[in-house]
């Protein structure tokens, strides 16, 4: 498996293939046999009381070139100015 000795849950080198494997077993099966949770979050609760995405005002249209324009400005601006910062 590896020549890099992993440790039990007790700190102990394990230092054989056949002790890291079961290791490696022993790891999964505590991860993957989890108990249920008590409680789920409900999402759609959390919708209802804020209500749904159409009713916020919220512009999904095309992006226009003057919007296209000014991030690309914005962005070049910052660009420099750290590029400025460096020296």
């Amino acid at each position: 498996m590896s020549n890099i000795p992993i440790k039990d849950k007790t700190g102990k080198l394990l230092m054989s293939d056949e002790e890291q494997n079961n290791r490696w077993v022993e790891q999964f099966r505590n991860i993957l046999n989890q108990p249920d949770l008590p409680q789920t979050y409900n999402f759609y609760d959390e919708r209802e009381a804020i209500g749904t995405v159409d009713e916020f005002d919220v512009n999904t249209g095309d992006i226009s070139v003057e919007e296209t324009e000014a991030v690309l400005e914005t962005r070049m601006l910052l660009v420099l100015t750290k590029y400025q910062q460096n020296y």
